[in-house]
């Protein structure tokens, strides 16, 4: 079972923890998020984006325009949150929900150097262009994949990839009986 890292002196939500393998579920299966950074006089600022989550390294992938609010922010302050929903669905007759989600803590950081970036690349196409390559074999598959790695590798000065290293991971449920 992979363990995920867990603050236990953070606060106690209403609700039942997520099992590790549902927690890594939800990271690998869900295609969006909120990124929540710090302005510099202290506002809050959150953005929906899509994201990859690197099972082997532990690391949530971004990609994003190299400038704008949320890289200044990161810039002066690297603290972020990320928040996914899992599952959800209203219970209407009740006035009730039932949802699965996590919270990540950590810091944030560019990938700047070729290998890695490279294959941040590749993490986050197989993710998000899996028709791409459904008919295709494997040997083929993979060709593809790195092409399209490459190309978001040469398109840098367009777009950035970046890594949430996790320092704690909350993750919670509210399932009706």
């Amino acid at each position: 079972m992979k363990e995920y890292p867990y603050q236990s002196g953070r606060p106690r939500h209403r609700g039942k923890e997520l099992a590790p393998e549902r927690i890594g579920e939800i990271l690998n299966n869900t295609e969006w998020g909120v990124l929540a950074t710090v302005s510099q006089d202290g506002e809050p600022y959150a953005i929906p984006i899509g994201y990859a989550w690197d099972d082997e390294k532990g690391e949530l992938l971004i990609h994003t325009s190299p400038r704008g609010v949320k890289i200044a922010n990161i810039t002066r302050d690297n603290r972020v949150c990320f928040t996914i929903v899992g599952s959800h669905k209203l219970i209407t007759d009740k006035f009730a929900a039932e949802f699965e989600s996590l919270i990540i803590f950590g810091r944030i950081a560019e990938i700047a150097e070729p290998e890695a970036a490279l294959r941040a690349a590749t993490v986050f196409c197989r993710k998000f262009a899996p028709q791409i390559v459904a008919e295709m074999n494997v040997e083929e598959a993979d060709r593809e994949i790195n092409d399209m790695a490459v190309m978001l590798d040469k398109a840098r000065e367009h777009m950035a990839l970046y890594r949430i290293v996790p320092e704690h991971i909350s993750g919670k449920q509210r399932k009706r009986p």
